[in-house]
């Protein structure tokens, strides 16, 4: 089954290109979103969480259920952008 979605920054919505979506507990399904922070990754039927990892965000989980007979799932995902701390 295919799932695919679109990673976005949660607080202004731009797509996030670069960013790592992986099928945690499955590291060989890590695929990256390209440049419209687009992803698509070829599971079986079954329950997931897909995490997903990029510099200067906060790491994020999402559970996706992939139904038997199903050919497509959409599952965006937001990020929310990591606390900086100012150095002087």
């Amino acid at each position: 089954v295919r799932v695919t979605g679109i990673v976005g920054d949660e607080a202004n919505g731009i797509t996030m290109p670069g960013a790592a979506v992986e099928v945690v507990g499955q590291p060989e399904a890590t695929v990256y979103t390209d440049v419209d922070g687009r992803y698509v990754v070829e599971l079986a039927p079954g329950a997931y969480e897909l995490k997903v990892v990029m510099d200067g965000y906060r790491e994020s989980l999402t559970r996706v259920e992939v139904a038997a007979g199903a050919r497509v799932v959409d599952a965006n995902i937001g990020i929310t952008m990591a606390a900086f701390a100012e150095t002087v």
